[in-house]
């Protein structure tokens, strides 16, 4: 099945042996073609597929001709239903009922449209005046008034050679009736060509304009919320974060981001955070509700994590154990595998270290602060741009002006699963020796040396399966190779 809806056959040389969109049946699809010769035909009802009694048939010489009671459609009706084919698909699915519908709206003094809803196959007459007008799906026909004596090939009425005026009045509306249906349904069709084409001509979208589905705040709003920005939860090097109230709606707690950076490069990182975690929803990511973006004002609302940051859980009094610290590098890997592998397009974050990873209320990590984050065109597996990051937690490549990848994520993941294995941070001087002090080079030495004990001081190891963990010390340490290519994917099963 190929994605324009065709249902392709093939032989062991890929050659094609039969195909749908040379078979058609009731329906054409967006870009297939009705050849000459082409047929469509009708099916006898919704509830089996045998054929029908209508039939459309482009002949060889160019006539558009349905049967059995529409007559030939001329050359420009023609041209007109099949350039709208891959516009409106639903006009050419040859449930006639719809047609039996604009019909009997022609006959009913009272009737001023016929709708018909494609996607359920229903129809139905509406009177003046219209109401409850929207968008959608459905096909509307709409009775005119028109001038019986311009109608061409109308008989001239005054005349007796058609007998009795009731005789008159059947032909007149007869023939009044079909003109009327193939004017309407040709002025339809034109109305929904020239409308689709304006929306395609419409320009593109700025790429700079913040477009996702996110609710914007006023500043008032956000000044009300945290109480004049009184309780502060943290601050960075791009802003600070407060803790708040919404008014409106459930009263849920939040965080709000508020950015003090006033140059291009915070407006670019305010852009940048919307548009990359705006697009995104996973439990191991936050949520971004919403944002301000109001004269010198660039603020975001997050919602709260009531555990504060992986940096307080592992680093303060009383440090967690094994088993309360494992499933937290479990989580950030599946988020990290999310924003390189399952959204609709990759995003490095570029700054993954415990500052930037937040834990609710189940202590489940959450990545948050995309404000360095890079998204990937769909065609793109690395870019080029400036260093970012935090020193310690940087990739190699960032020094030496190369395009990066999502490897430089999985190169911060290392030095911070390190830290979770371990329970203490990269680089602790008062060890005195500089090879326990840099923390990589311990891990490494332990390993090799098969001393793991050394690396989880006082740590209670009958929490601590030793498979386990000489498996973790093995993934961060090939996660932090200075080799791009060496380093796994945060999708690679460390199991095989």
């Amino acid at each position: 099945m190929l994605h324009s809806g065709n249902f392709v056959l093939s032989s062991n040389d890929s050659a094609k042996v039969w195909e749908s969109f040379e078979n058609p049946t009731d329906t054409i699809l967006p870009t297939q073609v009705l050849g000459l010769g082409g047929k469509l035909y009708s099916r006898l009802n919704e509830a089996t597929n045998s054929k029908g009694g209508f039939e459309l048939q482009y002949f060889s010489n160019g006539v558009l001709n349905s049967i059995p009671w529409l007559g030939p459609l001329n050359t420009l009706m023609m041209r007109t239903i099949i350039a709208s084919a891959h516009l409106a698909p639903t006009l050419l699915n040859l449930d006639f009922s719809w047609f039996l519908a604009n019909r009997s709206c022609l006959r009913d003094c009272l009737c001023a449209a016929a709708i018909f809803d494609g996607l359920n196959s229903r129809c139905w007459k509406k009177k003046l005046p219209l109401f409850n007008g929207r968008v959608e799906s459905a096909l509307a026909l709409i009775k005119v008034r028109r001038d019986v004596s311009s109608v061409p090939g109308l008989p001239n009425i005054s005349s007796n050679r058609f007998g009795n005026t009731k005789t008159q009045k059947q032909i007149l509306l007869g023939s009044l009736g079909s003109s009327m249906f193939f004017n309407v349904m040709l002025l339809v069709l034109i109305a929904r060509i020239v409308l689709l084409r304006r929306k395609n001509k419409r320009p593109a979208k700025d790429p700079t304009v913040i477009e996702p589905n996110l609710r914007l705040f006023s500043f008032k709003e956000f000044n009300e919320a945290t109480d004049g920005f009184k309780d502060e939860l943290g601050r960075g090097s791009s802003g600070s974060v407060y803790k708040g109230v919404l008014k409106s709606g459930s009263r849920n707690l939040v965080a709000v981001k508020k950015l003090n950076k006033l140059s291009s490069e915070g407006e670019r990182e305010f852009k940048s955070e919307v548009d990359a975690i705006g697009k995104t929803h996973h439990k191991n990511l936050v949520q971004l509700l919403g944002y301000c973006q109001e004269g010198p004002h660039q603020l975001l609302v997050y919602e709260f994590m009531s555990n504060g940051s992986l940096e307080t859980f592992l680093f303060g009094s009383p440090r967690p154990n094994w088993t309360e610290r494992s499933p937290v590098a479990i989580g950030i890997a599946r988020g990290l595998v999310y924003l390189h592998e399952e959204c609709k397009s990759t995003i490095i974050h570029c700054d993954i270290k415990p500052q930037n990873i937040l834990l609710d209320e189940n202590f489940t990590p959450r990545i948050s602060d995309f404000g360095l984050s890079k998204t990937l065109m769909m065609d793109q597996s690395r870019t080029c741009t400036a260093i970012r990051g935090t020193r310690g937690y940087v990739a190699p490549e960032w020094f030496k002006n190369v395009p990066v990848t999502v490897k430089v994520d999985v190169y911060s993941f290392g030095v911070v699963l390190l830290e979770i294995i371990c329970g203490r941070r990269r680089v602790e001087m008062e060890f005195g020796e500089e090879e326990r002090a840099i923390l990589s080079n311990w891990a490494y030495t332990c390993y090799m040396e098969r001393r793991l004990d050394c690396l989880l001081e006082n740590e209670d190891f009958g929490l601590c399966d030793m498979a386990i963990l000489r498996r973790w010390v093995m993934t961060a340490i090939w996660c932090i190779q200075e080799d791009t290519s060496k380093r796994p994917t945060m999708k690679t099963d460390t199991n095989a």
